[in-house]
């Protein structure tokens, strides 16, 4: 999927993500979970989730004509014998294209919000709460023993920013 990072990037330029899973450093990281798969679909790019049992589409990349890219995609998955799915929707997005109550059936998923730590306890990392996050650093520092740590400075900022740019959209 990295080499997909250039085909992608227009249409990530072209609609602002409303959430995380809308970025492709988001999808690249997730990749291998969702079994993430690029489909042409009628002169447009769709993303589809390829994971046995849990198949869905992610909302399309389109500016224009998006109830008919929806509907093409729900389409496809039906001749495909799946239940049809649009999954990791934005609220923005649910209102403006998934509102027909008489058509989609719309579900809050919690488990699949955006959450935001709080500082102390991402430096802390006490309590059971963190034991996920303690075990990845662990791992991290087995697999990578050679890792260096920057404070950000003036002197790094600029590849900081290098990176952002290339890995952001």
């Amino acid at each position: 999927m990295i080499h997909d990072h250039d085909l992608l990037r227009p249409y990530f330029e072209s609609i602002p993500p409303e959430i995380s899973d809308h970025t492709f450093t988001s999808l690249f990281m997730w990749r291998h979970y969702f079994k993430t798969k690029i489909c042409a679909i009628d002169n447009s790019v769709g993303l589809f989730c390829d994971r046995p049992g849990k198949e869905f589409f992610f909302p399309p990349f389109e500016k224009q004509h998006v109830h008919r890219a929806i509907n093409i995609r729900l389409e496809a998955m039906e001749s495909m014998g799946k239940r049809p799915k649009v999954r990791r929707a934005s609220e923005g997005f649910i209102e403006r294209y998934l509102s027909d109550q008489s058509r989609f059936l719309v579900k809050e998923i919690s488990d699949s919000y955006d959450y935001v730590y709080l500082t102390e306890n991402l430096i802390k990392l006490s309590g059971r709460r963190y034991n996920g996050q303690r075990n990845f650093i662990k791992r991290f520092k087995k697999n990578y023993p050679n890792f260096s740590v920057e404070i950000l400075n003036e002197d790094n900022i600029p590849e900081c920013v290098e990176f952002g740019e290339e890995w952001f959209v």
